[in-house]
């Protein structure tokens, strides 16, 4: 059995989405939902341990890859057939386990695709770890076949020691500001912010969930009305948060949100805003955005020392005018529904 423990993690005996009413994720692109459909197929193969079902989806001769660290931090990689890995799995009894996956990020080359999953593994009501799954899938006669699947996995999924507890995030949340308020102060980019509320629309796709998110949520922003980032994103967002009724949100400025900043600072080290601390009902922590969309933010960290700071500002600012805030509005929306199944599973719901 322990031989078996990472196969077993990287994957689940349920196929959840975040939005409970759904069995399945389902892509509102044809063509990227093509990518998407053996996958789906697959983990309704593993939920049955229906040998002949998985093995429809995947290319016999592909692997499965499971990385982590051990017990003194080193990275390791365990690897697997795929057939083998059916062979096990339908021959498998005992608890089952629970994955959900959001966030679907796929890329089509020709052929080729690949398809990055966030995702959830509860053991019963317990959430076990986290981390991404990387799918790769090649087309073929008779459609999408998957080839290989690889993993991440983080025992910790919830905030690092030393992040405000509950108390704190309360007491911020508490001498916190509405976004009309705080967007009334500001005494920089004003313009920006609200000429970007004006044009702030959100996709039928993310208005749907927004309004189907279960619970009731706070939302602790760290903002600075000067910030480029902030006005870029967050005027995008309270539209998407005037959908979502179950959403308190407020506004405080990095002084008093210092602490916040720096218990949750950028993939480059800094303490950046907009940061995003996402709690439930009595402020325990649930989930967090900082600053960036990940895909601008992942340019920004490679190509920052690559350009002067008006060419980084102008290339930035000109991925938020062609994105109109749909990188951000899926991004913080598929936090909140993270945290709502969360939740959900927990309750044994």
């Amino acid at each position: 059995m322990s031989l078996l423990r990472p196969a077993l993690a990287v994957l689940a005996a349920v196929l959840l989405l975040p939005r409970p009413s759904s069995a399945q994720v389902v892509h509102p692109d044809p063509v990227v939902d093509a990518v998407l459909a053996p996958i789906r197929t697959f983990f309704e193969a593993f939920a049955a341990r229906d040998s002949v079902g998985m093995a429809s989806t995947l290319d016999p001769a592909g692997r499965l890859v499971v990385t982590g660290f051990d017990r003194e931090g080193n990275p390791r990689v365990t690897a697997y057939g795929l057939g083998q890995f059916v062979g096990i799995i339908a021959g498998q009894t005992g608890p089952a386990l629970v994955e959900t996956w959001y966030n679907p990020r796929v890329t089509i080359h020709d052929n080729l695709a690949s398809a990055w999953l966030d995702y959830d593994l509860f053991a019963g009501p317990r959430l076990d770890h986290c981390g991404e799954d990387l799918f790769q899938l090649a087309r073929l006669a008779g459609g999408w076949k998957i080839t290989a699947i690889a993993d991440t996995q983080r025992r910790d999924c919830g905030a690092p020691a030393g992040a405000p507890d509950a108390a704190a995030l309360r007491a911020l949340f508490e001498q916190g500001v509405s976004y009309e308020t705080f967007v009334e102060r500001a005494d920089q980019r004003k313009e920006r912010w609200q000429a970007n509320r004006r044009l702030a629309v959100v996709p039928s796709d993310l208005a749907g969930r927004a309004s189907a998110v279960p619970g009731s949520w706070r939302l602790l922003v760290v903002a600075e009305a000067g910030c480029s980032d902030s006005a870029d994103t967050i005027p995008y967002l309270d539209a998407l948060f005037d959908l979502m009724p179950g959403l308190d949100v407020r506004f405080v400025r990095s002084v008093p949100g210092r602490a916040v900043l720096e218990a949750f600072p950028s993939p480059d080290g800094r303490a950046a805003t907009p940061t995003f601390v996402l709690t439930d009902a009595d402020f325990g922590f649930a989930g967090v955005f900082v600053e960036r969309p990940a895909a601008l933010q992942a340019w920004a960290v490679a190509n920052r020392a690559a350009h002067t700071e008006a060419e980084f500002v102008r290339r930035k600012t000109g991925w938020y005018d062609f994105d109109r805030g749909e990188s951000t509005m899926a991004q913080v929306l598929g936090l909140v529904e993270r945290a709502a199944v969360r939740a959900r599973i927990a309750s044994g719901g």
